[in-house]
């Protein structure tokens, strides 16, 4: 009989446009054979979760062909993340359902220039690229300058990607893909891989 592993905040993945208790638990839940589970024994447990995102996301040409896009603007730090991954993996999960995608968020880090207009000048260089994609592009560095204007209260400024991804407050679209050179992919989360078995 195959064990399941789940993440230890699973928990916590609740609400805040998350879509409840029951459908978050899912999107890092994955059945294991049982030969797996020595491999995750050994703490192996979030390359698993990642080959497992990597995989539903491969599924989609549309999104591939995204990563391509936002990996040919030579940005030095870079991903694409939040609520279309979520999307991806909710639709995988049910079945094979599509939700329409709202945006495709293209994040960045460059503290050289926190200017709204590199952003925009980014996107159109994706537009040209995919028009049907809807993309929005934001320099993670420049958040603290204008976060509280828009939600009501301030944030830290951060210091890479990585760490700009750790802050994303709602946990379910706190994850994103970025192509570090030809098939070859990272993924960023500021969910704890940790595994507990059942």
């Amino acid at each position: 009989m195959s064990e399941k592993y789940w993440l230890t905040r699973r928990i916590q993945l609740t609400g805040r446009g998350c879509g409840g208790t029951r459908k978050i638990i899912s999107l890092f839940e994955f059945p294991l054979p049982a030969a797996d589970a020595q491999a995750l024994a050994m703490g192996n447990m979030k390359n698993h979760l990642e080959t497992q995102l990597l995989t539903i996301l491969s599924e989609h040409p549309w999104f591939m062909a995204a990563i391509d896009a936002a990996s040919d603007l030579g940005l030095s730090q870079w991903c694409i993340g939040a609520g279309v991954i979520r999307n991806i993996v909710f639709d995988y999960l049910d079945g094979g359902s599509t939700t329409p995608i709202r945006d495709v968020d293209v994040a960045y880090f460059d503290i050289s220039d926190l200017s709204e207009h590199k952003d925009r000048e980014y996107e159109g260089i994706l537009k040209v690229r995919m028009p049907n994609v809807p993309w929005e592009v934001t320099n993670q560095a420049a958040v603290h300058l204008w976060f509280h204007k828009k939600f009501g209260y301030r944030v830290p400024p951060v210091n890479s990607i990585e760490e700009a991804v750790a802050t994303w407050p709602e946990t379910c679209t706190a994850v994103a893909a970025t192509k570090l050179h030809k098939d070859e992919y990272k993924i960023y989360t500021r969910v704890d891989w940790k595994i507990f078995s059942e």
